[in-house]
């Protein structure tokens, strides 16, 4: 019996050993989790980049068959281009669900409504428009207004407007002068118009859904995922009649040479809306566009606090990966640009004839 016990013994981890173990486990596995959140996020961005991938073979298909990349449609009928692409991604299905000879939403702007044909479709959430490094839901209530209880899926790629300089950031005709994007109301532009070249004119980029909050402040709850309502956006004085908006003391055809201050701009928000890029069927700014004023991750969305209207108003792109956003070009190609691009470089390639040249 005593012999029994004393090999028992010997066995038997003590408790100084056991807490040895413990803690060099702890910290083999503090040292391996960043690697192993690397390399999820590493997988995470190179789906989102084929995600954009498959969206630049549906623009080139839909150019094959149509001649033009599809536009944006305007009015009640304000049909995005994602929509348009749906046939050319394996959504043949989804697409049948669209009525597109008949429209949108009705309702007056403040109270718009999808029409009930569209419901279905505009509430159906799609994969393929979706980062993997968003993480949140893209489903939303109410994102046409705050008294609206519609159903609409969010989708995290954005189609290109524009540069930002000499034009307006609102998505309008194509009358406006240099800085124009490769997408506007009615647009029907082909690869004959990208005269920087297809593969340096951005097409497509990222951004990230709001997060359904509205709060009040100068202070956002969330800058990256809330737009901020600002009276440091102004609707045009001369251009009134033509919907273009402006920046206060900036006219959307003038050349000004130097960025905004930006800052300021931010601070006199007064309320913040959690509705970015929440209905991918919708063809306004808010919900399925970008201009490139700023780089990308560098400050909020922004809207005029007088109106808020869906189609007036600053749309960035910024993403959860690591050091910037994918972006698609006219080529088909996807490549990463980082935060802190040069933006008049990032301007440059966001619009299709700047003349600049491109260093990337």
């Amino acid at each position: 019996m005593s012999n029994k016990s004393h090999y028992s013994r010997k066995a038997a981890f003590t408790l100084v050993e056991l807490l040895v173990v413990i803690a060099i486990i702890g910290m083999l596995i503090g040292l391996l989790l960043p690697a192993v959140q690397a390399a999820r996020e590493a997988a995470r961005r190179m789906q989102c980049a084929n995600n954009l991938r498959q969206c630049g073979l549906a623009l080139h298909n839909h150019h094959s068959t149509h001649g033009v990349f599809p536009g944006i449609g305007t009015g009640s009928f304000c049909f995005s281009v994602q929509a348009r692409l749906l046939p050319y991604v394996e959504q043949t299905s989804l697409h049948s669900l669209i009525d597109f000879t008949e429209p949108l939403i009705e309702g007056a702007q403040f109270m718009m409504t999808i029409t009930e044909k569209q419901t279905a479709a505009a509430a159906t959430r799609i994969s393929l428009f979706r980062c993997p490094s968003d993480g949140e839901p893209s489903l939303f209530v109410g994102a046409l207004h705050s008294a609206n209880t519609d159903l609409t899926a969010g989708g995290n790629y954005m189609v290109c407007i524009g540069a930002g300089p000499n034009q307006s950031y609102a998505i309008h005709s194509s009358s406006r002068p240099i800085g124009k994007g490769l997408f506007y109301f009615n647009s029907q532009t082909g690869f004959r118009d990208m005269t920087d070249g297809s593969s340096n004119t951005l097409a497509m980029a990222e951004t990230l859904l709001g997060n359904q909050q509205t709060t009040s402040g100068a202070i956002a709850g969330d800058a990256r995922r809330q737009i901020g309502l600002t009276p440091a956006l102004t609707a045009p004085g001369g251009n009134a009649g033509n919907g273009f908006p402006e920046l206060a003391g900036f006219r959307w055809d003038s050349r000004f040479s130097s960025q905004p201050d930006w800052a300021d701009i931010v601070s006199q928000s007064t309320s913040w809306q959690g509705t970015a890029a929440s209905a991918w069927i919708m063809g306004r700014s808010r919900f399925t566009s970008f201009n490139a004023f700023v780089p990308p991750n560098s400050i909020p969305d922004l809207v005029p606090s007088g109106g808020g209207q869906s189609d007036l108003g600053l749309y960035f792109t910024r993403s959860n990966h690591t050091g910037g956003i994918n972006a698609l070009f006219g080529d088909g190609s996807v490549r990463f640009i980082g935060n802190n691009i040069a933006v008049t470089m990032f301007q440059a390639m966001a619009a299709i004839n700047s003349g600049a040249p491109i260093s990337f």
